[in-house]
């Protein structure tokens, strides 16, 4: 048996298959309408819309404290440029740095000792001064006003 049709050749393919009616539905008659969707319930509407009204407050929260952030950092930025006060640190006497994942520096003056941020290279009996700025960061700098952050800010008791 080939597969091509032809009118001399019996065939017993889906063009012979017999056609079975299942009865009258809505397509046979002229009056075609799909089926009636279920109708939703009005405590899916509410949940589908509380769904809706919590993203959006997440994502208006969000953006809130983004914009706060950044806000925070620039106001930050600037009050450092605002010196309060300027004190004598005293002259280097020596400075220890450790190494690592972060670089520390521990610089002793004649008058005590500061921990610095970052690495630092000073002469030694070079003359310090301890900077305080306007968003209470304390920096250490030297006579050619090079400066570098001290790990520790002032408490509320120290405050000026």
């Amino acid at each position: 048996m080939s597969d091509i049709y032809s009118p001399d050749s019996e065939s017993t393919g889906p063009a012979d298959a017999p056609v079975i009616e299942t009865g009258s539905n809505a397509l046979d008659s002229g009056n075609a309408s799909p089926p009636n969707p279920k109708p939703c319930p009005f405590l899916d509407r509410l949940q589908t819309g509380v769904m809706v009204i919590m993203v959006l407050c997440l994502c208006f929260g969000f953006l809130a404290l983004l914009a706060a952030l950044t806000a925070a950092y620039l106001w930050s930025d600037y009050k450092e440029k605002d010196l309060l006060s300027v004190q004598s640190a005293g002259r280097v006497v020596t400075v220890s740095q450790t190494t690592g994942l972060l670089t520390r520096a521990l610089v002793e003056t004649d008058t005590g000792y500061y921990s610095v941020v970052d690495g630092v290279s000073l002469n030694k009996h070079e003359a310090l001064s301890l900077q305080t700025r306007g968003n209470r960061a304390r920096f250490l700098c030297d006579s050619q006003q090079r400066c570098v952050a001290l790990t520790s800010t002032l408490g509320p008791e120290q405050a000026p």
